[in-house]
């Protein structure tokens, strides 16, 4: 079912991906040994993981990102899901909703002997760049180099996922050198997006009218996770305030993500406005118009703001232009 909220489960309920899962498939048969899966949020990458991790054959592990704060930690996991014969170290998360118990590994020996005694393991990473990414990257190379048995499916939010994870274009990086099979997931088009929400109101017999589609599609673009939460909430939960409800927890969701990106910063204006006028904006457009609302703004300081924004998947450069990777990061801006 193609408007179930949690993680899919089955290739079959999971929409428009099914290339992007072959060319995993693909890449595990003929023995790449990392597979990244880069894409912004929401569009689905921890749906394909966990389609992934339900159908490989071997001993399959799951590590959050998030819990990774040394190399160490990373190798622990990964014998103590041999030993369990796989399973999950964290959580499972899709559209901001959990699954699954956060389990903490603790104190346990890396063993080289377990690791190698199994024919096949795949280790999926899910939002890797949530993790010490050094730390990751260490711990990568070396198992890339020790386990011809292991392939490492590692997931996160596109640019920072290559520039800080792997960033293999990089001499000094630890898995400079390594080849890397890169698979990138697009939000859906407009008539992508329409396909998918009226496959999954026939699905449940609910019929609705093409202006409604058009409505949802225009205010929540082609993130699979909006609009699944949104084909729940009109079609499973029945609210006739559908798209209302989904925006306004949409908007709290990213509103929730930009503060804890602005935590830390110390010119949290400036990022605010640079996320209120992005879209569609060229460098030069947008820092004038930073300038109109905040005033002086050092060009240093705005093109560092504007490339760390990028690097989370707040935003997204294309053909010299900068846009929302998400539309409701605009509006989450407007409130803060």
């Amino acid at each position: 079912m193609y408007f179930n909220i949690g993680p899919k489960e089955r290739l079959e309920d999971f929409f428009n991906y099914e290339e992007e899962y072959r060319q995993i498939i693909d890449a595990v048969k003929r023995g790449e040994r990392i597979i990244a899966i880069q894409g912004v949020r929401r569009v689905g990458k921890t749906s394909l993981m966990n389609i992934l991790f339900n159908s490989l054959d071997g001993i399959n592990i799951w590590a959050d990102g998030r819990i990774i704060g040394e190399s160490k930690d990373l190798l622990q996991i990964l014998t103590e899901g041999v030993r369990r014969g796989g399973g999950v170290f964290g959580v499972i998360k899709s559209i901001g909703l959990s699954i699954g118990g956060l389990e903490v590994v603790g104190e346990v020996p890396f063993s080289e002997q377990d690791v190698r005694k199994v024919k096949k393991i795949h280790l999926f990473i899910d939002e890797a760049q949530y993790g010490d990414e050094k730390e990751i990257a260490k711990a990568l190379s070396y198992l890339y180099d020790r386990f011809p048995n292991l392939t490492v499916v590692v997931s996160g939010s596109e640019v920072r996922l290559m520039e800080t994870v792997l960033a293999f274009n990089d001499p000094s990086h630890p898995l400079f050198g390594r080849r890397i099979e890169v698979v990138t997931m697009r939000r859906l088009p407009y008539n992508k997006s329409k396909e998918f929400l009226f496959l999954g109101f026939g699905q449940l017999g609910v019929s609705v009218s093409e202006r409604e589609v058009e409505k949802a599609v225009e205010r929540l673009d082609g993130l699979i996770g909006w609009l699944t939460l949104y084909g729940y909430e009109r079609a499973i939960a029945e609210r006739g305030d559908a798209l209302e409800r989904v925006e306004e927890m949409a908007l709290r969701l990213v509103g929730e993500e930009i503060n804890n990106f602005l935590k830390n910063k110390k010119n949290k204006p400036l990022y605010i406005s640079i996320l209120k006028y992005a879209h569609r904006r060229s460098w030069k457009e947008l820092l004038s118009l930073v300038r109109d609302e905040l005033g002086r703004v050092n060009a240093t300081s705005f093109s560092r703001a504007l490339k760390e924004l990028t690097l989370y998947s707040f935003l997204e450069r294309h053909e010299g232009r900068y846009i929302h990777a998400d539309p409701m990061v605009r509006e989450a801006a407007l409130r803060l």
